[in-house]
């Protein structure tokens, strides 16, 4: 219990390097894209197959391309290919706990990527490891009141070192 304390407490305390909330096609005169940062983008897709176009409509608004583009509650089904993004590779998960779920990340083809589905209580999780950083894509349903579980789950995963 006192593990899940412990990354409960780090995860409230968790600070982004850097996060604004604006308009899309104010983002290039609110922040300065350098070439050397690592750019990630998150998005609730609610079905990555009727969603795609949408997201691809969004993503060209950009004047730089994204690293990372997670996307999670994507509604995965098997016997369906996972869309895919023109200069990215894929990575998805195969173990679901509900029709809604699914996870899906898309990775610049210039990186070397390492990836693993890792195994959560209550969740779906992709691990992406890019220049030694480390990403977690992460979908845990609201239906799962108690989150508990969860956090148990990432604690016996993931140690923590200060």
């Amino acid at each position: 219990m006192l593990n899940s304390l412990t990354t409960l407490h780090e995860i409230d305390n968790t600070e982004t390097a850097r996060s604004i909330a604006c308009q899309i096609e104010d983002l290039s005169k609110t922040v300065c894209i350098k070439n050397t940062d690592l750019t990630i983008i998150s998005q609730n897709i609610r079905s990555i197959y009727k969603n795609i176009d949408d997201l691809q409509i969004t993503l060209a608004q950009f004047d730089f391309k994204n690293d990372i583009i997670a996307l999670t509650e994507c509604r995965l089904d098997p016997m369906k290919p996972t869309p895919q993004i023109d200069n990215y590779n894929s990575f998805s998960t195969t173990c679901h706990l509900n029709k809604c779920d699914g996870v899906v990340a898309y990775v610049k083809n210039n990186h070397n990527v390492s990836f693993e589905e890792v195994k959560l209580t209550h969740a779906s999780c992709l691990q992406l490891t890019i220049n030694d950083v480390t990403v977690l894509c992460i979908y845990r349903s609201p239906s799962n009141k108690n989150a508990v579980n969860f956090i148990n789950s990432l604690d016996l995963h993931f140690i923590y070192i200060p």
